[in-house]
């Protein structure tokens, strides 16, 4: 599934959007920060996680494949 340009919450950060994905990493630019963020893929999408996808019909079938 390409995750690349769909849009993230995160609880410090707020709205981010996705520029890559790799194996073992999830990398976001957020609007409130200057510097991109790498989160580590894909537990930070976890229930617990720190990133929330912001668009519900890619986060059911993400979710299902997890």
């Amino acid at each position: 599934m390409n995750l690349v340009r769909e849009k993230v919450i995160h609880k410090k950060y707020g709205t981010g959007e996705i520029t890559k994905l790799d194996n073992d990493h999830v990398y976001v630019k957020f609007q409130s920060v200057d510097q991109e963020k790498i989160f580590k893929y894909p537990s930070c999408f976890d229930v617990d996680g720190y990133l929330t996808l912001e668009n519900q019909d890619i986060k059911i079938v993400f979710r299902k494949r997890l």
